[in-house]
Order: C-alpha cells, then sequence, then structure tokens
C-alpha cells in the first residue's frame, strides 16, 4: 500500500504542478530482497556515518551471501567534496572494509561539479552467523546505507541515493 500511495502522489504532483519532494521509498520487508531509493534538496549529511538508507529482508539462510549495490549522487557545493558509502547488515559492515571506521568506497570531486559514487558491497551470511551467533540465521536481516560527505560540504546540494540488496545462494 505504502507503494501505491507514494506512485499516486508523484502523479498527483507532476499534474497539479506541485514541487516535487523527495520521499523515502522501499519495499521492505522482502522475502529474498529489498530496494530502497531517496533524495532531498535539504542537503548530503556531513560526515560519512549518516543512515541514508535501509531496508529489512524477512529472514536470513544458510549458505547465502547479501549482495548491496548503491549509488549516491550529488550536485555539490562551492568546495571539494569526500564522498562516502558503506554498507551494514544487523550492525556488522559488510565487504569490502578493513577496519570498522573504513568506508568501502570513496568519491572526491571538486567544486562546481556533479558527483557520483557507485558501490557494490556483500556479507557472506554463514561467516556472520558464526562470528555473530543467533544475529542472522532465521532473523530478520537490516540492511543499512551509510554514507555523507566527509569533508562536510553537502549542506544544501541536492543528492538522490539508492540501494539494491538481494540475498543470493553461495
Amino acid at each position: 500500500m505504502k507503494n501505491i500511495t507514494v506512485h499516486v502522489f508523484a502523479m498527483l504532483t507532476v499534474l497539479l504542478g506541485a514541487p516535487w519532494v523527495g520521499l523515502a521509498e522501499d519495499t521492505s520487508p522482502g522475502k529474498n530482497s529489498v530496494y530502497a531509493s531517496d533524495s532531498s534538496t535539504a542537503g548530503l549529511p556531513g560526515s560519512c556515518g549518516n543512515e541514508l538508507l535501509a531496508g529489512i529482508i524477512e529472514k536470513g539462510k544458510p549458505k547465502r551471501v547479501i549482495a548491496i549495490e548503491a549509488t549516491l549522487n550529488t550536485a555539490l557545493s562551492s568546495n571539494l567534496d569526500d564522498l562516502c558509502l558503506k554498507a551494514e547488515v544487523n550492525g556488522v559492515q559488510a565487504q569490502p572494509f578493513s577496519s570498522p571506521t573504513f568506508f568501502g568506497t570513496r568519491a572526491s570531486c571538486n567544486a562546481g561539479e556533479t558527483c557520483s559514487l557507485a558501490a557494490s558491497f556483500w556479507l557472506d551470511l554463514d561467516a556472520a552467523e558464526a562470528a555473530n551467533p543467533g544475529v542472522f540465521k532465521k532473523q530478520p536481516l537490516n540492511i543499512r546505507l551509510l554514507g555523507g560527505d566527509d569533508l562536510n560540504n553537502g549542506s544544501g546540494a541536492f543528492y538522490a541515493v539508492t540501494m539494491t540488496a538481494r540475498m543470493e545462494k553461495k
């Protein structure tokens, strides 16, 4: 029902000429996948630890991996920006990472440019369950996309973000 409401609102917005306001949308909870997107003119959050999107896959299963793809696009402020993204599943950082504070992917962009960042992440549910018993198998998988502008220059810049997460057999 939520998706129908969002689409009807968007259609009315276009037909009536009302200004478009970015609406977060996701397909949670999904059986094996979740899709989410958001956009905002309020400005990309400063620092990399902000939750940009979230979604839920109903239940983790053995012999599976979570594959996550994400994009972040923004119109930049007048300063150098450093966009960053990382993904977490039930609080555990997905690959690639080398420490809890490392962001799997970054992009440095110059003033006056449009900047895009695309990333792929993954998490082996068997390995994650072995390291965190009772957290993944037969449990809801809360997937979070974290990111922002590490140089805190994103304030006021339009941005759009998307996330696709799928649970697949290894």
